[in-house]
């Protein structure tokens, strides 16, 4: 995507924190799941379907819920990591033979340092909220299961930090205000409809008969709509806003690349954290 033109925004945003965790809960219902690997297993198809029919249903409401959460947490640390490797990067004077390392972190600094938070959040707290509250298996005591008060707290806490922190960002703020407000509408249905939990089974209870269809053919059409829509805003939305990608001939080094990148900075929080860090450089000498 960065070497046809799409802007680093776009890619941070569209992709990494739209389109990727949607298609990170189509992998978990289909691999993740008894139902869904078996399926896969016996007919291919079959699993697919069952899978998009995944999409419509509670469990992805309540999915949608913890990704906000975690873009709430994981996009300002992004931010802040990404300001650090911009200013690194720009004090940074390597000789020509690492010209490839240039053009490598030039156009994916974004995915490298988001990749790096998701690796983070995964280990304390994305996994946990998706496994053992979105979308936990039926049979799981509920005693084993994160509280949904705790999903609550945590999210409206969480989306009201990000939206302060980008207050100030005129030009996106409508789009800031409507995530923040979609994630209190949803913890509002998931708790006026009673599907703020997922049903519990007692194991002994439990038994799928593998010979019903697990999902209705008006579920997959429904789910393969919001899957086209989740694909349009995270691929093809930003290569159709893509821009002229920049010739690397003249990028010397990595210092000329760091200040290419600093160009690109839209976000608020890396540009504070930039001024802040040259403020500092400027005061002390000292990176």
């Amino acid at each position: 995507m960065a070497y046809t033109g799409v802007t680093q925004n776009n890619i941070e945003i569209g992709f990494g924190f739209l389109f990727a965790p949607v298609l990170g809960f189509l992998f978990d219902a289909i691999i993740g799941t008894d139902t869904g690997l078996r399926l896969a297993r016996a007919n291919p198809l079959e699993g697919i379907k069952y899978t998009l029919s995944r999409l419509a249903d509670g469990s992805f409401i309540r999915f949608i819920v913890t990704f906000l959460m975690d873009m709430y947490i994981s996009k300002p640390m992004s931010a802040i990591f990404k300001a650090f490797s911009i200013f690194n990067l720009e004090k940074i004077a390597l000789p020509g033979i690492f010209r490839a390392f240039d053009t490598f972190a030039l156009k994916n600094v974004t995915s490298i340092v988001q990749g790096l938070v998701g690796i983070i959040t995964f280990q304390t707290y994305s996994n946990q909220s998706r496994f053992l509250w979105a979308y936990p298996d039926k049979t799981l005591a509920k005693e084993s299961r994160v509280s949904s008060f705790t999903i609550m707290v945590v999210t409206s806490l969480a989306g009201i930090f990000y939206l302060s922190q980008y207050a100030k960002e005129v030009t996106s703020l409508s789009m800031h205000i409507a995530v923040t407000i979609m994630s209190f509408i949803l913890l509002t249905i998931l708790y006026q409809s009673g599907t703020m939990d997922e049903e519990y089974i007692p194991p002994g209870e439990y038994k799928e008969d593998e010979n019903e269809k697990p999902y209705t053919n008006k579920k997959f059409y429904t789910g393969f709509g919001v899957f086209l829509l989740f694909l349009f805003i995270g691929i093809i939305l930003p290569f159709l806003r893509r821009q002229k990608p920049e010739l690397l001939a003249d990028r010397n080094s990595l210092s000329e690349l760091g200040k290419t990148l600093r160009k690109e900075v839209t976000d608020p929080i890396t540009r504070k954290v930039l001024a802040a860090m040259d403020l500092e450089f400027q005061t002390t000498g000292k990176i």
